[in-house]
């Protein structure tokens, strides 16, 4: 049991998930921003912020998730790389962010199918 100066108890950490040390609000807030920067389709309607979770087909975003692995082993290596679609470059951190994204998409319909 853990107890606080002032009196209150609480039951100890034991084996319970502790979120807050498994995430950083750096890498969250850049994944957001990105995620944010993304929501505008291609018809210029904005999307809504979890528009994802009604369901993504997983060989689409595993084509993207590997696709971006590709164009960030080029930035890695110091190559420049040029969004196709707003013929700007992507940096390190967008391109992560884009894999991140695929990544969580892919999980979400994993776990779908399991539970």
């Amino acid at each position: 049991m853990r107890q606080y100066d002032s009196g209150a108890t609480r039951s100890p950490l034991g084996d319970k998930l502790q979120y807050k040390g498994f995430r950083c609000p750096q890498v969250e807030k850049s994944f957001a921003l990105y995620m944010h920067e993304h929501r505008t389709q291609a018809d210029g309607n904005i999307r809504d912020a979890d528009n994802w979770k009604k369901g993504m087909d997983k060989e689409d975003c595993a084509d993207s998730l590997i696709r971006h692995c590709e164009d960030f082993h080029s930035a890695w290596e110091g190559w420049e790389v040029i969004c196709p679609d707003t013929k700007k470059k992507v940096s390190v951190v967008e391109l992560l962010n884009a894999m991140k994204f695929n990544i969580n998409a892919i999980i979400r319909e994993l776990i779908k199918e399991t539970t």
